[in-house]
């Protein structure tokens, strides 16, 4: 590679960092992990490039963090692979022609889209146990609480606290662990909180977590973890398209988080710094 060619995707990393600003994604230069004896207790990001506005709240912080590790990885497409490594996969899409892969930009891109779906989850699951915990069960709408009691089989935990449910908050009939990757389960949760995602970020509904089409993030996601032996021979994208993900993966939680913002502003950010 020539140095002019090693400037020119430089920038245009660059140029990528600088677009995410509008979604108020700092870039962090390390983190900090704090340990009290042998527990680890928090792995705050430091070193912050100065871009965008502080973070709103720690569940907005933990996603700019998790695109961050994703940028590291999404920068190393941009890398030429070591000389031990020019392995390349050969895929017969005829009988007659062939496309060459190589093998790590393969596997940097499947990495890549998994740990997008990762960071829509653990936001959109963080985000709702913390609003959770401010929301009184007498108050919230009796079309919905059902729905949310089946998806994630609280029946039980409701049925406990049946006497005193008019003075209990949502967050205690939570599950330790909750499906946050459903569509059908996210939307009915989130209209709960009176948050209606489908109607709030329009088409990126449908291209993030519609696993009917096979281009969604969460398809593409879906067929490399369960369907590897056929991710080679389907599984062909550019750099140009993993950028539209995170993109896209941004302003999809950008959006719901000012509506949270909006919604609960009264409600304790717990920043890290």
């Amino acid at each position: 590679m020539t140095n002019n060619e090693e400037q020119t995707k430089k920038g245009e990393i660059l140029d990528f960092w600088n677009d995410l600003i509008k979604y108020n994604i700092q870039r962090y230069t390390h983190v900090n992990i704090i340990y009290n004896r042998d527990s680890l207790i928090l792995v705050q990001p430091v070193g912050t490039v100065k871009l965008g506005l502080p973070h709103s709240c720690r569940e907005y912080e933990a996603f700019s963090m998790n695109i961050n590790r994703i940028m590291r990885l999404y920068q190393e497409l941009f890398r030429e692979p070591l000389v031990d490594d020019k392995v390349s996969v050969k895929v017969f899409s005829t009988p007659y022609k062939s496309t060459i892969i190589p093998l790590k930009d393969l596997i940097i891109s499947e990495t890549i889209i998994i740990l997008l779906i990762s960071a829509i989850e653990v936001y959109l699951e963080d985000t709702f146990r913390k609003v959770a915990k401010y929301l009184k069960l007498k108050d919230l709408n009796n079309k919905y609480l059902p729905k949310l009691v089946r998806d994630f089989h609280i029946e039980g935990k409701l049925r406990k606290i049946k006497k005193k449910i008019f003075t209990q908050n949502l967050s205690t009939i939570l599950e330790v662990e909750m499906d946050f990757q459903n569509k059908d389960i996210i939307k009915n949760a989130y209209k709960l909180i009176k948050i209606e995602i489908p109607k709030l970020v329009g088409s990126l509904w449908q291209e993030i977590l519609d696993k009917k089409r096979s281009d969604s993030l969460i398809a593409r996601r879906h067929t490399i973890i369960h369907a590897l032996s056929r991710t080679i021979n389907e599984f062909r994208i550019s750099k140009e398209e993993i950028r539209e993900y995170i993109d896209k993966t941004c302003k999809f939680i950008f959006k719901i988080e000012n509506k949270k913002k909006e919604l609960y502003s009264t409600i304790s950010p717990e920043v890290y710094f």
